[in-house]
């Protein structure tokens, strides 16, 4: 490499020691070097809108142990907090994972609006009630994908993994 230690000392008075390193600049890192590079560090956001607490924790458990990608987890509790999160925020999220039965404002409802605001957002429903799925609500929801409960991992991994990528 080229480099230098040099050294000056006086007795009684101590040592300086000097290191000499070349240096060249490193070439700039292209853009699409710098767009991989961000992907790989990027946190996505992930919203979780679920009114029953035993439902979130599941999921909650399932990602952190599935999940291997960088992630952060936001709650509402019902379609009407998610709609206010968009309101007040702006298009934080990655994902919206949404319950299709909801107090307050519905998921098809929620969705319809967020989807208004940020159309390129990817929502995920799920329902318990799955035979009860209004297939021209959910058209008209315009949810990016239909999950059943209790949901299987494997496919909620994957369609997160899909989406996010």
């Amino acid at each position: 490499m080229g480099g230098e230690i040099l050294v000056e000392s006086s007795p009684g008075k101590g040592s300086t020691f000097t290191l000499k390193i070349p240096y060249s600049p490193v070439n700039k890192t292209s853009t699409e070097d710098q767009k991989t590079i961000n992907d790989i560090t990027k946190e996505y956001k992930i919203l979780i809108v679920e009114d029953d607490e035993t439902n979130y924790m599941f999921y909650e458990a399932l990602l952190e142990e599935e999940l291997d990608i960088p992630y952060t987890l936001k709650h509402a509790y019902d379609g009407q907090e998610a709609i206010d999160l968009f309101n007040n925020n702006g298009n934080i999220f990655d994902l919206i994972l949404m319950d299709i039965k909801l107090p307050r404002v519905n998921g098809y409802e929620a969705s319809k609006t967020i989807k208004s605001i940020h159309p390129d957002i990817p929502i995920i429903a799920q329902s318990a009630y799955a035979k009860s799925v209004d297939n021209e609500k959910m058209k008209d929801a315009k949810f990016d994908a239909f999950l059943a409960k209790p949901v299987e991992k494997e496919d909620l991994i994957s369609l997160i993994k899909r989406f996010l990528k």
